[in-house]
């Protein structure tokens, strides 16, 4: 294995640039003899290591048939269109890869036939005819093949694969159903790309004794593992909200649409579920679960009028049963101890959860039963050079853990700013001041900063008192798409980006547009987080053992959007000095970088000027 990797091995002759890295060659050599041992493996990877090769080239040299999970599309492409081909062009390999994503991604040919001549919307029209056009020689029927066409807009809603609308096997266009067929041609293929959210729905399948979604293979590869406990948490749970209850009740037949209406009204009303309109998310009270009570009896009635009805005259009437049971499934979890269940704000609808507090037995169990090969590996997945935390969450307790050093150079290229004399995170002036303190760091870099907020108020808070600066090009999130504004950032002189936890993660700017990245304060969790304090409550010492690992792997994350490359250079600032007068500060040194903290600003302006205006 490690000749692959050597400077005079296969990697170097046919990639332009490519460099031996220690760290890549121990860390495709541990894949190996997992795979060979067939046992789990947590290794963090930090950025630069070149962790895809890592891994896909143990897979190919050993003709394994894998899947590999994503949390991100932009890796899951990179990995069809770019470093797979590579790696099968390497070996001389015809493998055949697919792609496999959640419904939403594919037509509905039932849905658009149905739909394509009811609407009187221009732009829908256009959409529908382009679309109708594209019919005609997609194989795949995936949105992302039609260019500027986003499976979130309201016309693609209409006509997407949604389980709600499934009548699967009687349905008149099930044997061209493009999801079915991508499910079905993933059967013979050799490597299987997927998210973690589509991953986790599988290993819940296979749990309740219905099926799968995806064959059997030899090794599971989860990238990108730090989301994945938070998903499995949620993939695991029942959920629950008037839109799922509005779908449902129009698809009824006429009849017990009639013989319900007036209970549906009731149930329609968001006045009905005695919420406090103050806040965005809140625990399951006394108030509401009367509220579900009533819901649970009105569908247990529904659902003896639905199995009498015959399945050829009404082809939803199994899709609906099911998810009539969902909905009692989730008003029986509601006082499971096991379970906390709350309401929250998500993309400006109401939704309710019921979400497991540990996922980590039943993990364990499946991972043993379906894949015992499973390698998780992400940039940041350690707390103080332990994997420990990471692991316990997962239930792989006893899994082999590897830790590779970041091949960048930090402290000759990085710097940590920890300003002391500004005001502690939660005093009245700390944003103004701290604006006041860092604004001339930011001049002289050029801006080029991220500034990562822990709340959408303190993002507010510092595009207000930044925007006085006339020089400074601020972006801010919420003005625009995400994609949008780093575009932005990165086209525009002077720009500053500031924005919350969507901007911590997932961004990729190499080079000299980004030189500085400033983290507001520590990222806690907030105690008032329905999850967050109910998982606290059971925990022994829960700050120490449950809230500090939980804060590092964030303040990790965002970090690690500054340093992406060998000759990346710039200045890390957090303003909040707890992390060098707090005892729990060391937690969060002893898991970053090896860089250099400092607290004069003399010294980071000096940097400045030698390290990155003068380099």
């Amino acid at each position: 294995m490690r000749d692959f990797f050597l400077k005079n091995g296969l990697l170097s002759k046919h990639i332009k640039g490519f460099s031996e890295r220690e760290s890549q060659i121990k860390m495709a050599e541990k894949i190996s003899s997992a795979i060979d041992r067939s046992s789990p493996l947590v290794i963090e990877a930090p950025t630069g290591v070149g962790k895809t090769f890592a891994y896909l080239l143990p897979i190919f040299h050993k003709d394994k048939k894998a899947i590999i999970s994503t949390a991100t599309i932009v890796l899951q492409h990179q990995l069809f269109e770019k470093d797979i081909p590579l790696i099968s062009e390497l070996f001389d390999k015809d493998v055949k890869v697919e792609i496999l994503k959640g419904r939403q991604n594919y037509l509905c040919l039932l849905r658009f036939f149905n739909e394509k001549n009811k609407t009187d919307v221009k732009r829908e029209k256009d959409l529908y005819n382009l679309i109708s056009q594209w019919i005609g020689f997609t194989e795949k029927g995936d949105f992302s093949e039609i260019e500027d066409v986003s499976v979130s807009d309201s016309a693609i809603r209409k006509i997407n694969a949604d389980k709600n609308f499934c009548t699967g096997k009687n349905c008149p266009h099930f044997k061209e159903c493009f999801f079915y067929r991508a499910r079905k041609r993933c059967i013979d293929a050799d490597i299987i790309l997927v998210n973690h959210h589509l991953f986790i729905s599988d290993l819940a399948i296979k749990s309740s004794d219905f099926g799968s979604i995806l064959p059997p293979v030899d090794v599971v590869v989860i990238d990108e593992a730090h989301k994945f406990e938070n998903i499995a948490s949620v993939q695991f749970g029942e959920s629950f909200s008037l839109r799922m209850l509005a779908i449902f009740f129009n698809q009824l037949p006429a009849e017990l649409r009639l013989k319900y209406v007036q209970q549906f009204d009731f149930l329609y009303e968001k006045e009905n579920l005695k919420l406090n309109k103050n806040e965005q998310a809140g625990r399951i009270t006394g108030e509401q679960k009367r509220y579900f009570k009533i819901l649970k009896e009105t569908i247990s009635m529904l659902i003896e009028d639905l199995k009498l009805i015959d399945e050829e005259d009404f082809e939803l009437k199994n899709n609906l049963v099911k998810r009539a049971g969902n909905f009692i499934n989730f008003v029986d979890l509601i006082d499971n101890k096991d379970f906390v269940s709350f309401y929250q704000i998500e993309d400006k609808s109401l939704m309710f959860r019921n979400i497991p507090l540990d996922v980590s037995e039943k993990l364990s169990n499946l991972f043993t039963a379906y894949y015992p090969c499973v390698i998780f590996t992400s940039a940041t997945l350690s707390v103080g050079n332990s994997l420990q935390f990471f692991k316990k969450s997962i239930g792989l307790d006893r899994a082999e853990e590897y830790i590779f050093p970041s091949v960048f150079n930090y402290k000759e290229n990085t710097l940590l700013y920890v300003p002391i004399n500004i005001p502690d995170v939660a005093a009245n002036g700390f944003v103004e001041e701290s604006v006041e303190h860092i604004v001339d760091i930011i001049e002289k870099i050029g801006g080029k900063t991220f500034l990562l907020c822990t709340s959408l108020r303190n993002v507010k808070l510092f595009a207000e008192y930044l925007k006085k600066y006339n020089n400074l090009n601020v972006l801010v999130q919420g003005e625009g798409s995400n994609a949008f504004l780093i575009e932005r950032f990165k086209e525009e002189e002077n720009s500053v980006l500031i924005g919350s936890f969507s901007f911590w993660e997932g961004v990729d700017i190499r080079g000299e547009d980004l030189s500085c990245v400033i983290i507001d304060r520590l990222p806690f969790n907030r105690p008032d987080d329905p999850v967050f304090s109910e998982k606290s409550s059971r925990i022994e010492n829960s700050f120490k053992n449950y809230a500090i690992p939980l804060a590092v792997l964030q303040l990790k994350q965002g970090m690690g959007r500054l340093i992406r490359d060998e000759n990346d250079k710039g200045v890390f600032i957090i303003l909040d000095k707890r992390i060098q007068q707090k005892w729990y500060g060391r937690f969060f040194y002893k898991s970053l970088f090896d860089l250099n903290v400092v607290h004069e600003k003399g010294k980071v302006l000096e940097f400045i000027y030698k390290k990155i205006i003068n380099s």
